[in-house]
């Protein structure tokens, strides 16, 4: 579910909508996975200050790629029910792990997970893509190591473990944290202009974390003790 459909929606669906929007629809994935959560696991219920910093956190996505909203051609619709649909599968995984698979080393569920992935998507790759056209460049082949390395062994090995500890609701929420990323990485490393709409997005953003997470109530408890302290 997490490699085999998730991903595979994301990847097809951006052909045919933009990043901006593929993101936006994405964000949707705290909405599915707070759902889900507070249905099957116990100790995650889904209360009115959760909600609501999802709901923040998506506006402030959603201002975030104001700009970045279109749709390319005559499959676009497509290409937004595949983006849609990609998160419910997302969040659905998520919950299994949590619920059926905590006890399991990470590792080896990343690795079997990507295994079987592999397994499924390996043969629909040799049908329906010309594998002539694979061109392994050396800028190719080094994304493709530190994909593979950073962005999914280590980071879906760091993500499992997570969810034992912190939940299937907070962890989640790296929906709203990726583009912050990606913004921030772009001022700094390629020049990218941050303009007013990516500050304001990135403020809901953080705002919309922190009641999700309850980082809020540490904050107002540490102001409440210095100004008594006062």
């Amino acid at each position: 579910m997490m490699y085999g459909i998730a991903y595979v929606l994301v990847y097809w669906g951006e052909q045919y909508i933009s990043s901006g929007l593929a993101s936006v629809i994405f964000a949707a994935m705290p909405f599915y996975a707070g759902i889900l959560a507070h249905i099957f696991i116990r100790d995650e219920k889904l209360n009115i200050i959760k909600l609501l910093g999802i709901i923040i956190g998506f506006a402030g996505i959603l201002i975030i790629f104001k700009d970045n909203l279109h749709v390319y051609g005559k499959y676009g619709i497509y290409g937004m029910l595949a983006n849609a649909a990609a998160p419910i599968f997302s969040a659905s995984a998520a919950v299994i792990i949590k619920k059926r698979l905590s006890s399991f080393d990470t590792i080896a569920l990343t690795g079997f997970q990507m295994l079987v992935g592999a397994v499924c998507l390996l043969p629909l790759a040799l049908i329906l893509e010309n594998p002539a056209e694979i061109n392994f460049t050396y800028r190719a082949t080094f994304a493709l190591i530190y994909l593979a390395i950073f962005g999914s062994a280590l980071t879906f090995v760091t993500y499992y473990r997570l969810i034992r500890v912190e939940g299937v609701t907070k962890m989640s929420l790296i929906a709203f944290v990726t583009p912050l990323v990606a913004i921030i990485i772009g001022r700094y490393f390629a020049d990218e202009h941050l303009n007013a709409g990516m500050l304001i997005g990135g403020t809901l953003v953080a705002t919309g974390i922190a009641l999700v997470t309850g980082y809020y109530q540490l904050l107002y408890r540490k102001m409440n003790g210095r100004g008594s302290n006062r």
